[in-house]
């Protein structure tokens, strides 16, 4: 064994670590984390104020919603506790580390569980848009062939791992605090020391969960690389299909097929369908970008070299998801009490009104049933089907009337196309189509 640092000289070694970046970094980390708790909670209270929706065919989405909710709440309880779970070891380098390994081991399985749980969710929720508008899913087949992957995927794997590395001793202790981040034990006070001993005056053994680095790796490669191609390739799949949906609403339109209100109205709604996917897209990676960075560099070897602030960019938004799922989940509602007064009151006030009203816990009479008759309009001699009663700014991806009317029009349109297509290759058809030509 080589020649043993100096234990007493610890505390004044990193000192100005711990009581300047090492404090800074766990209070933004556990203020991000109360804000994220106390969001997620009111979205999970709004969801449930419609029960009597979440718990039928129809309504996948709040299902879903629930689940991602439920997820920033695990893993932001990992993070609220301002570094008191951390293992009294870690003293001289953890600001306000009180804990031993069992709360350590308690933190990091909530972190792991509630990450890789809500990084999941995030993947269903983008597949859920996809099978519901490019694929004309209905709610009621989505909640009954499709749902129950949605969420045993997320479930299972984060059980999966989060358990794993609790056996495996996983879940030690970082400079900054974390319990989730550090696979193995090797904080300062270990220098010279062998795996499995304990220097006096400390608990935890050095060297700590050594071993199943590829395990490791897998983890990062189901949980940090893959849920982005994901993300994008969905996002990419359901842009390109609203982009040709523009496309032909205009090549309708221009034809002289309808009037320029219309158009715009049309246009509308497939820019709000994408808005919707695109923000829960964007919340992710302003999420779990920076953590996606960080093992880049880290890969590249470039991580010593990146400036502090870094650390707080990353401790702050990594624990923001659920501010950000409750923005984006009140924004139509919101929006459209506040267009409803005539623009005479506030966001924040129209927010408080919407919170508090039966709107942010959707109407009993909204069903997908009660969605209006399509109409037809005639482009150079074909019919084609359009909703005449669709409001394009209460589009919200199959939450309320407007957004079925959207997705009712775009299926009953394909299948009529298809109908129509089928028919003109009719034996009989051509035949006759023939015959009235020669005539």
């Amino acid at each position: 064994m080589s020649e043993l640092p100096p234990l007493e000289n610890l505390d004044a070694t990193w000192a100005e670590w711990k009581s300047g970046r090492g404090k800074a970094v766990g209070i933004v980390r556990s203020v991000a984390s109360i804000v994220s708790v106390i969001s997620s909670s009111l979205l999970i209270w709004i969801i449930l104020r419609s029960k009597e929706r979440l718990t039928t065919k129809y309504h996948p989405y709040l299902r879903l919603m629930l689940g991602l909710s439920i997820s920033d709440i695990i893993l932001s309880l990992s993070a609220l506790t301002f570094n008191a779970t951390t293992p009294s070891d870690m003293s001289y380098l953890v600001w306000n580390a009180r804990g031993n390994q069992g709360t350590c081991n308690a933190e990091g399985f909530l972190a792991i569980a509630g990450s890789v749980s809500g990084i999941l969710y995030t993947c269903s929720l983008n597949l859920y848009y996809l099978a519901k508008v490019k694929y004309y899913k209905t709610d009621k087949y989505i909640g009954s062939k499709l749902e129950p992957y949605f969420h045993a995927v997320p479930i299972g794997i984060a059980l999966i791992f989060s358990v794993t590395f609790l056996f495996k001793h996983k879940y030690n202790s970082s400079r900054d605090g974390t319990c989730s981040a550090t696979p193995i034990h090797e904080p300062p006070h270990c220098s010279g020391y062998e795996d499995g001993e304990v220097p006096e005056g400390f608990e935890i053994p050095c060297g700590r969960g050594r071993g199943g680095e590829t395990f490791y790796r897998v983890f990062g490669l189901v949980t940090l690389f893959i849920p982005p191609i994901v993300v994008c390739i969905s996002l990419g799949m359901i842009f390109r299909f609203v982009h040709k949906m523009e496309s032909r609403t205009t090549r309708f339109h221009g034809a002289g097929a309808g009037n320029n209100n219309t158009q715009n109205t049309d246009n509308s709604m497939s820019r709000s369908v994408l808005n919707r996917a695109l923000a829960y897209s964007t919340a992710y990676f302003l999420t779990w970008g920076w953590t996606i960075l960080y093992q880049i560099m880290n890969l590249a070897g470039v991580w010593s070299t990146t400036p502090n602030v870094y650390a707080y960019f990353w401790n702050f938004f990594n624990f923001l998801q659920g501010l950000f799922n409750l923005l984006i989940y009140m924004y139509p509602h919101v929006k459209s009490a506040k267009r409803s007064s005539g623009g005479n009151i506030s966001w924040c006030r129209a927010f408080t009104k919407v919170f508090w009203s039966s709107v942010a816990g959707f109407k009993e009479e909204t069903t997908h049933e009660t969605a209006a008759p399509p109409t037809s309009i005639v482009d150079n001699g074909k019919s084609v089907m359009r909703r005449t009663n669709i409001n394009a700014h209460k589009i919200s991806m199959g939450m309320d009337e407007s957004s079925a009317n959207l997705l009712d029009w775009m299926m009953e349109a394909k299948i009529k196309e298809w109908l129509k297509s089928l028919s003109r290759r009719d034996p009989r058809a051509c035949i006759r189509s023939f015959f009235d030509d020669v005539a």
